[in-house]
């Protein structure tokens, strides 16, 4: 169960990085536009950028307290227990 909630939270974070480097990148390029500049992009820093969210996502403080430790409170849970209550 937690290997499971730890490939969620992966798979959320780096879709979140991704989704995050698109979004920064076409802002970029709407700014350079508008202003006249050029955009230089480099693969390195994406990356960086990407791997870094990815690792907060899965090892970062908030991530173990309120991640792992909340999933293994959940796994112990009777299911059917666990739906009739909020």
């Amino acid at each position: 169960m937690i290997r499971q909630f730890l490939r969620e939270t992966f798979v959320i974070c780096v879709l979140g990085a991704v989704l995050d480097v698109v979004f920064d990148g076409v802002l970029a390029c709407l700014i350079a536009t508008i202003a006249g500049w050029q955009v230089a992009w480099g693969p390195i820093p994406i990356f960086l950028a990407t791997a870094s969210c990815s690792l907060v996502g899965l090892v970062g403080l908030v991530g173990l307290t309120f991640g792992v430790y909340l999933a293994r409170q959940a796994a112990q849970l009777d299911p059917i227990a666990a739906l009739r209550t909020e």
